[in-house]
C-alpha cells in the first residue's frame, strides 16, 4: 500500500486530521443469511464503526449507494481502504465522487491494525452468540448488528464525533 508522508495506516492514531474508512464485505452466510452480504465500515483512526449490516446481494454495485449514503450522513473520509480486491473498483469510484475526492487503497494486512483487529474480534463474538444465531429474520439480525455497532461505538467514549 502506498503511504502518505507523515501517516501510518497501521497505527491506532494518525498524526494529522486525515481520516480513512476501512471497508470490507463478507458473505451473509457468516451471519446465517446466505442470500445476503455483510458490509463493514470502520472509521480510522477513531475506530468508530459506521456500518455493520446485512444487505440483499441483488447484483453488482449495491455498495456504491451504501457508501454514498454513509458519506452523506458522516463526513466523507480522505481515504478508503479495503482488504478485498473485488471492492477496490467500488472504492475508487465512490471516493472520486466525494466533494473532496478520497484516495482508495488495497491493503490486505490492514485487519492486523490493532483498532480494526479489536473491532473484528468483538464482531465475531456477537456472530457466535446463540441468541444472535437464533434470530430467523434478516431484520432481527440487522437489529442485533446495529445494537452491537452502537455499543461498540459507545465503549470508552469512542463514538465522540
Amino acid at each position: 500500500m502506498a503511504r502518505i508522508p507523515g501517516q501510518e495506516w497501521d497505527s491506532s492514531t494518525l498524526h494529522d486530521r486525515s481520516r480513512a474508512w476501512f471497508v470490507t464485505k463478507w458473505p451473509g452466510n457468516y451471519a446465517g443469511a446466505p442470500d445476503m452480504e455483510m458490509l463493514f465500515v470502520i472509521e480510522i483512526p477513531n475506530s468508530r464503526c459506521l456500518c455493520m449490516k446485512l444487505f440483499p446481494s441483488a447484483g453488482r454495485g449495491w455498495e456504491h449507494q451504501v457508501l454514498n449514503d454513509l458519506a452523506a450522513t458522516h463526513q466523507a473520509p480522505d481515504a478508503l481502504i479495503t482488504d478485498d480486491t473485488r471492492l477496490q473498483h467500488v472504492l475508487v469510484t465512490v471516493g472520486s465522487s466525494f466533494q473532496q475526492p478520497a484516495i482508495a487503497y488495497l491493503d490486505k494486512p490492514i485487519t492486523l491494525m490493532p483498532a480494526i483487529h479489536r473491532c473484528l474480534v468483538s464482531l465475531t463474538e456477537i456472530l457466535n452468540q446463540p441468541l444472535f444465531q437464533s434470530q430467523l429474520s434478516t431484520e432481527k439480525r440487522n437489529e442485533a448488528l446495529e445494537l452491537w455497532r452502537i455499543g461498540y461505538n459507545d465503549r470508552d467514549g469512542a463514538s465522540a464525533v
